[in-house]
């Protein structure tokens, strides 16, 4: 089974575990306002060799933004109300609700991505230019769509640093996946 034949949430879930894959993701999120999961598609489109298009972008975008503003926002809100310290770890039933508010987040992610996985079958298109350029400069193009603009030169500036980042990390996990599936 190849990459490509796994669902995106399981997918996306293998590449957040990588090294600084989760850092950058984080700083997308909570700098530059971008949806975690909407990057994850973008990536996994760059995966396969896909430029997105205006259609699929629009029809991403409006999936990701009433989904995530109903749904996962809330319940990432409601998740950081419930305080963590190190010096006193939550105990009873605080950890308890701290870990269903996240697990329910979780699931509301996933819901996104299937449904995202959903919209990218139906749109996606192949360029058949992967052996011309590498992941890293699809992922590069891609995410670029993760963040609708930027007003401030200053932070575009850092979003193009952490999307190159984000993008060579990838690129470096990706290969390394497709490495070992061809060894097999």
């Amino acid at each position: 089974m190849t990459g490509i034949e796994t669902s995106l949430f399981s997918w996306a879930s293998t590449l957040y575990a990588r090294p600084g894959i989760k850092e950058c993701m984080l700083t997308l999120q909570d700098k530059f306002g971008a949806n975690v999961c909407l990057a994850f598609a973008l990536l996994r489109l760059s995966e396969r060799g896909v430029y997105v298009h205006p259609e699929l972008v629009n029809e991403m975008h409006s999936m990701v933004d009433g989904w995530a503003g109903e749904v996962t926002v809330a319940l990432r809100t409601a998740r950081k109300l419930v305080p963590v310290s190190n010096t006193k770890p939550l105990e009873g039933n605080k950890k308890h609700v701290r870990e269903a508010i996240l697990s329910a987040e979780l699931e509301a992610e996933r819901a996104l991505m299937d449904e995202l996985d959903h919209v990218i079958d139906k749109h996606a298109v192949a360029t058949n230019d992967v052996g011309r350029r590498n992941i890293a400069e699809f992922a590069t193009d891609n995410l670029q769509f993760a963040v609708a603009s930027f007003t401030d030169k200053t932070a575009r500036r850092e979003f193009d640093r952490i999307i190159a980042e984000l993008a060579r990390l990838c690129e470096d996990t990706i290969l390394r996946s497709y490495t070992k599936i061809e060894m097999h």
